[in-house]
């Protein structure tokens, strides 16, 4: 399976987003203007990734991504985005698993040690948490290289 160029550029959009946002949170010094935009881009961006490859089936699984924006902008405050980040990250797995067999490892393998420096890390400014986004944006990158 290959992305549709409308998932491709999806997916863009919504990491161009994340960049942006991540990095304005991170020059914060308060950590407050920004978080909410940080943690709706991080979120809005895996399901990005989703709907571009379930796409495959329905051009419409694109339509999540908006709605997912909004309904987590909404509720920055009020979710737990260990859990919602795990979630996607499972579904992108099985999605890629449907496509590329056990090529799955090597997004899986990626984020298993990104989930690793995340949880490990002193906070936003630790080194880990540098290598959480470092390592999890080579997972997600892999997810959609090995399709």
């Amino acid at each position: 399976m290959t992305l549709t160029p409308l998932g491709a550029v999806v997916v863009a959009v919504a990491g161009t987003l994340l960049a942006v946002m991540s990095g304005l949170f991170h020059v914060d010094e308060t950590r407050r203007l920004y978080q909410r935009l940080d943690v709706t881009a991080m979120l809005t961006y895996l399901v990005a990734i989703a709907a571009a490859l379930a796409t495959q089936w329905t051009p419409w699984a694109l339509a999540a991504v908006p709605l997912a924006g909004a309904v987590y902008y909404h509720y920055a405050w009020s979710l737990n985005s260990h859990y919602h980040v795990g979630g996607w990250a499972v579904l992108i797995l099985a999605l890629v698993w449907y496509d590329a067999g056990a090529w799955v490892l090597v997004p899986a393998g990626l984020f298993g040690v990104a989930i690793l420096f995340k949880f490990t890390g002193d906070g936003v400014n630790s080194v880990q948490h540098s290598l959480w986004h470092v390592i999890g944006a080579g997972a997600a990158a892999s997810a959609l290289w090995v399709v």
